[in-house]
């Protein structure tokens, strides 16, 4: 409700299945929710391919990262587009920095990051490597973030440098 002008979405997160061909991938089908049909942006759509992106649409079927974003994004955004993006384990810094740079230039694209931190751990050592993450997030840290912090190393980097060069700040809700 504090932000009814955004129109444009990208959704990023891992390739939990390791589907993809490349690094990052994203696809250029519509996304079905409960309240509708989300399609991408044809113009990010375009711009992502020059930041090293490719279009793999096979990757996507029964990738989880997207949807339950999707059915929030579709119910309180109807008309808004949505681009989603998932990295693959492998994607590394030099492909990550082109895309930043693309998302730190566009203040009109609201990027959210799907992720888990830590699982099927004790409750100790996931808290143990969740504070370590945490500490990450509140200093806009992405460096030698692994697995074991979190399931998408490179969409939480993408976030933490694309917050550290647009200026923004972090907040733990919780």
């Amino acid at each position: 409700a504090r932000r009814p002008e955004i129109k444009k979405f990208i959704v990023i997160g891992p390739d939990h299945f390791e589907k993809c061909r490349g690094d990052f991938s994203y696809s250029v089908e519509k996304i079905v929710t409960a309240f509708g049909e989300l399609k991408p942006d044809k113009k990010i759509v375009a711009d992502l391919k020059k930041t090293g992106a490719s279009e793999d649409l096979k990757c996507f079927n029964g990738e989880h990262a997207i949807g339950v974003e999707a059915n929030f994004i579709k119910k309180l955004y109807p008309d808004a587009s949505l681009t989603p993006i998932i990295f693959s384990y492998r994607a590394r810094n030099r492909n990550l920095s082109r895309l930043v740079k693309y998302l730190a230039g566009h203040n009109d694209i609201f990027v959210i990051a799907s992720v888990d931190f830590s699982h099927y751990l004790t409750k100790d050592k996931a808290e143990m490597i969740d504070a370590i993450t945490k500490k990450k997030i509140e200093n806009l840290d992405g460096h030698g973030l692994e697995l074991k912090n979190v399931d998408s190393p490179a969409a939480l980097k993408l976030m933490l440098d694309l917050a550290r060069q647009t200026g923004e700040k972090t907040e733990i809700i919780d």
